[in-house]
């Protein structure tokens, strides 16, 4: 305002003040920057929306036996509860990752890192004498490294509880089991190896190694486990054998099961893939397997007009297309693509013991002409060996539709009791909308796709296409959950 008033005073009214300043008046370059502000105001606030949804989610231990946080308590003399032993090379990311989700899980807990608490490297002995329990990161270069043989010799002569953590993915650091075999120093194998290394063409067999994974479902279970195995060598849980935890919403402690009977169909021709699918049966309910090649029929051939399976499982390991025996299997594999009969699903075998190899293998022994007509171009599921082999099971049986079996609890059966006269009534007029309001309970589904009240309750999936042939609930077997998994 005073810049246009001096104008006005020494050039006079009848100057066009727009030709200096590029305005007439004082109202537009106000109402810009009042709209310049409310423009940066708006990009803040999408930045701290979208900062709230997709940053990482508070992930927090409970006993299974308490449904309590665990006690974190420490020794006399002790400052450290766990000391992390890496190579920056190769490890610093990762085992700082595991620093930040285990005081996220585990309130209380001490974590050495280095690069957070490290004063004099001459000192490293004295940071683990000073700690109850040492985590090795075995990566790349871990054993060729002056200061982690350091950690590593310390560690062997005052006997230290060890937690041994493996990068599994080369492209992120990984070193095969084989190769950090032969790397490790003959004075140290026996911490690492069960068994010595006679010669370049013998490896030794690794001692339980907890897996590290970027996939959130395993890289949970993965901490779960470097908790556990914390936890015990503390003082309140010094006498346990094992800690048994969850975290919300952890898949490893839920059933599954299916609303209708699911079929697979594993081929006979399909080394491995009968084995892979009872493992589904096991963890699943209501999950059939066939192996009749006569049910690869066009739909129109069939009795019932469509198909009878819902899934077509294609087992991956070293032995899928070798011989006549996978010959005939790509046969069979290109006349389900062909017709387009059923879904076709590939499992990706990732346990050693099982015939694994790297899926780049798998894609040269793949006859081309089944990749070129798009076999690969849903990503394989894979089957994880050791601890999370449970978990992988049920991440399969998830994307095929099932879902969790829920159990009604003593106080939702008292609500359902609540004005028994008018429950006949409601749910004959399918009035669900006043279920909750009655405590009836009654379910918004028609009373055909309802299970019974004594029996399990299981949630209605919209992931899987056989919903669309769900007639009458099937009776679902018993099965048990945790309550705390629930919550």
């Amino acid at each position: 305002t005073k810049v246009y008033t001096d104008f006005d005073t020494s050039v006079g009214r009848d100057f066009d003040v727009s030709l200096v300043l590029g305005f007439k008046n004082v109202n537009s370059p106000a109402l810009i920057m009042v709209v310049f502000c409310f423009i940066l105001l708006a990009l803040f606030g999408l930045i701290i929306l979208h900062q709230v949804l997709t940053g990482e989610k508070h992930i927090e231990l409970r006993l299974i036996s308490t449904k309590g946080r665990p006690e974190v308590l420490t020794y006399p003399g002790k400052t450290w509860h766990l000391f992390l032993s890496h190579t920056w090379s190769s490890g610093q990311d990762q085992v700082a990752l595991i620093k930040k989700q285990l005081l996220s899980m585990l309130p209380g807990v001490r974590v050495f890192l280095d690069v957070d608490d490290l004063e004099d490297l001459f000192q490293l002995e004295v940071y683990i004498d000073q700690s109850i329990v040492v985590l090795m990161f075995l990566s790349r270069g871990y054993f060729t490294s002056s200061n982690c043989l350091r950690e590593i010799r310390h560690t062997i002569e005052t006997k230290t509880p060890i937690i041994l953590v493996h990068e599994s993915s080369p492209l992120h650091g990984g070193e095969a089991i084989g190769m950090l075999s032969k790397q490790c120093p003959r004075d140290c194998r026996s911490l690492f190896f069960t068994q010595p290394v006679l010669g370049e063409d013998r490896q030794g067999e690794a001692r339980t190694l907890l897996p590290w994974h970027r996939v959130s479902h395993f890289q949970v279970e993965t901490m779960k486990h470097i908790a556990e195995s914390l936890l015990l060598n503390t003082p309140a849980y010094s006498k346990e054998r094992e800690l048994r935890m969850y975290v919300r919403d952890d898949l490893s402690m839920v059933d599954l099961t299916f609303i209708s009977e699911f079929v697979i169909y594993a081929s006979v021709l399909n080394s491995g893939a009968a084995e892979a699918a009872a493992e589904l049966c096991g963890g699943t309910t209501l999950l059939e397997v066939a192996t009749d090649p006569g049910l690869l029929v066009p739909a129109s051939s069939q009795a019932s007009g469509s198909s009878k399976l819902d899934v077509f499982l294609l087992y991956l390991n070293c032995n899928t297309f070798l011989g006549e025996q996978g010959e005939a299997l790509a046969e069979q594999v290109r006349h389900v693509q062909a017709l387009k009969l059923v879904p076709l699903v590939c499992l990706h075998e990732r346990a050693p013991d099982k015939g694994a190899v790297d899926f780049s293998e798998i894609i040269c022994m793949t006859p081309a002409d089944l990749i070129d007509d798009g076999l690969f171009t849903k990503i394989a599921l894979p089957l994880e060996p050791g601890i999370h082999r449970a978990l992988s099971i049920k991440l399969v049986a998830r994307s095929f539709g099932a879902t969790p079996v829920r159990i009604k609890t003593q106080e939702t059966a008292k609500e359902k009791t609540r004005l028994p006269g008018l429950a006949p009534f409601i749910s004959r007029h399918s009035f669900p909308g006043l279920a909750p309001f009655m405590g009836l309970g009654i379910s918004s589904r028609s009373s055909k796709s309802r299970v019974n009240e004594d029996s399990l309750e299981v949630p209605v999936s919209d992931t899987s296409k056989h919903l669309s042939r769900i007639g009458i609930s099937p009776q679902v077997p018993n099965a048990t959950m945790p309550p705390q998994a629930m919550e």
